[in-house]
């Protein structure tokens, strides 16, 4: 989860990727995303509801996705 990400030399090589962005303090729609095939998923929480516990909630139920 916090090793080395293969997205950077994708896009190095001119590959494409698809993702979404997440604002929401539920980790629902994360595990969704993360688990559904797209190839990232962005936790953007600096103007959300969300606060640093919600963060790491939303972090766990990506864990274990290509996400």
């Amino acid at each position: 989860m916090f090793g080395p990400v293969p997205i950077h030399q994708g896009i190095a090589q001119g590959e494409f990727f698809v993702g979404c962005f997440s604002n929401m303090a539920s980790a629902l729609p994360v595990h969704i995303a993360a688990h559904s095939g797209y190839d990232f998923v962005v936790l953007d929480h600096e103007h959300s509801p969300a606060d640093f516990h919600d963060a790491i909630a939303c972090m766990n139920a990506a864990q274990g996705s290509d996400a």
